[in-house]
């Protein structure tokens, strides 16, 4: 999030100077400088937060990986809950509603499930 404020800002500060430049309130040698200046942060953050997001990619395929292996090696049907190979796959239980719950796995990925209540 403050990548992309920072690379708003740059923009932001790179327009009103083109604006200034348009108008003839901002010397051509100034407006060039600092352009040039403004293009090198941008094109920083730019790369900074590509870097960021190629490192979250990899961890979520990392994890990925992981939760495949964990399933592959675990029984091929299961007859009873397995509270161990449960612990390895989900990271989180979420109730959004009386009748809806996701499951947040490990590697990030939510699956919803709806909860079906039989009437006694």
């Amino acid at each position: 999030m403050e990548l992309n404020q920072k690379i708003s800002d740059i923009s932001s500060q790179s327009h009103k100077l083109s604006t200034l430049n348009r108008r003839g309130m901002v010397d051509p040698d100034i407006f060039i400088s600092k352009s040039n200046q403004l293009a090198e942060q941008l094109r920083n953050a730019k790369q900074q937060k590509e870097r960021i997001l190629q490192q979250e990619d990899r961890s979520i395929l990392d994890s990925t990986e992981q939760l495949l292996e964990t399933i592959e090696a675990g029984p091929e049907v299961l007859e009873a809950f397995d509270e161990e190979l449960f612990c390895e796959l989900i990271d989180k239980i979420i109730v959004e509603s009386n009748v809806r719950i996701r499951f947040r796995l490990k590697n990030g990925l939510e699956l919803p499930e709806t909860i079906e209540r039989m009437v006694r």
